[in-house]
């Protein structure tokens, strides 16, 4: 069963926007037969989008530094990382397909880490960003402009998608499974 990995925030009280399409996200991962990969924290998008991947089928799969172990309590499988980095590498050994929804620091991390590693073929998985309620736009445009200056070559732009809803986000990974598995 191919498992997808999730990077999104693990902060509370955000906009329900934000927690609905996490929601979907783990909707759509279990009802579809894919297993669930994640951070493994219990609070934020992450656990919406892991709760209701778990709800609908999914197997969890949570990532979590040994630095954080004690704030987390898991029945899932949980996998320990020597640090931040090793964590990353564990999602790419442990991943079939990567999808990113909105958060700060750490997912912006994760989110470039997973484009340049298919950059320089460290794996090939395919990676979509979910631009829930424009929340990448400025991103978006930055990025856009790295390419029109010359920063980025233009064959890069099929190493990611941005999706503006889960649902393009599941179909875009699921066609690009199907095509890896015929290869």
């Amino acid at each position: 069963m191919p498992r997808i990995f999730v990077f999104c925030s693990a902060e509370n009280n955000l906009p329900e926007a934000y927690r609905r399409d996490a929601r979907e996200t783990g909707k759509l991962i279990g009802i579809r037969g894919h297993d669930f990969g994640y951070g493994g924290s219990n609070s934020g998008l992450m656990y919406d989008a892991a709760r209701e991947a778990e709800a609908c089928g999914a197997k969890l799969t949570g990532i979590l530094p040994k630095m954080w172990k004690h704030f987390e309590k898991t029945e899932h499988r949980r996998l320990l990382s020597k640090d931040l980095r090793h964590r990353k590498l564990l999602y790419q050994m442990n991943a079939d397909a990567f999808i990113a929804l909105p958060g700060g620091f750490g997912t912006l991390d994760e989110l470039f880490d997973t484009v340049v590693c298919r950059q320089h073929h460290i794996h090939q998985k395919p990676f979509a960003i979910v631009n829930t309620a424009n929340f990448y736009g400025p991103l978006i445009k930055q990025i856009e402009h790295a390419y029109k200056e010359g920063f980025i070559d233009q064959k890069n732009k099929v190493k990611y998608k941005f999706v503006r809803t889960p649902l393009e986000a599941m179909n875009y990974i699921e066609k690009h499974l199907a095509k890896f598995k015929q290869d």
